[in-house]
């Protein structure tokens, strides 16, 4: 058996409710010290499709409706409950810290995507500082081609700047943090910010 973890919190009381999780199991507690870590016994890793997804999802949303939440990523799991219990033992400390962070917050997450434009091409038909070997006449051209990228590239992220100081100012003491990341794949950025609830 393997023990897939959904969240870890303080529990605000001794009786825990009786929660269904993934594959129509009972979610099971585990104690720490005062941490809690809510899991589910299986057979075998379980797949990350819709039906789990959601079981996963409305667990840890009963739990954070009495409670704050350290939401665990899906697919996290451990060999055995003595494990488990060593990790929230050995890290304590930090996971205690954030369940201060977290207590009367939820996270917000807003994306932002901006259209790429265009890149314009050389009369190779080359994007500039992508240059064939015949098409490349000089140093001088090569280098002019990269430093257009390089503007672009600058220009972007002053833009993204902008929009996230938009976005702070405009949430300004709604949130308690603020963190932002490129998301893979797309133009744009993601902000995330804890609120209070």
């Amino acid at each position: 058996m393997i023990y897939f973890v959904y969240c870890i919190f303080r529990a605000t009381r001794e009786d825990l409710p009786d929660i269904i999780g993934i594959e129509g199991k009972p979610v099971q507690f585990l104690r720490a010290g005062g941490l809690f870590a809510a899991f589910t016994e299986v057979g075998e890793r379980v797949a990350p499709e819709i039906p789990a997804v959601l079981a996963f999802e409305e667990v840890i949303e009963k739990i954070f409706s009495e409670t704050a939440v350290i939401p665990v990523r899906f697919g996290n799991y451990f060999d055995s409950p003595d494990k488990l219990q060593r990790f929230l033992g050995d890290n304590a400390r930090e996971l205690e810290r954030l369940l201060d962070l977290l207590r009367g917050a939820s996270e917000m997450g807003i994306r932002v995507l901006a259209k790429r434009r265009a890149a314009k091409t050389s009369s190779s038909g080359a994007p500039p500082g992508e240059h064939s070997r015949e098409s490349v006449a000089t140093g001088r051209q090569y280098l002019a081609g990269r430093k257009t990228i390089y503007e672009s590239d600058t220009l972007a992220s002053g833009r993204k700047n902008e929009v996230l100081e938009f976005l702070e100012a405009g949430f300004e003491g709604l949130f308690t943090s603020m963190k932002s990341e490129e998301v893979s794949g797309l133009a744009g950025a993601l902000a995330e910010m804890p609120r209070p609830r």
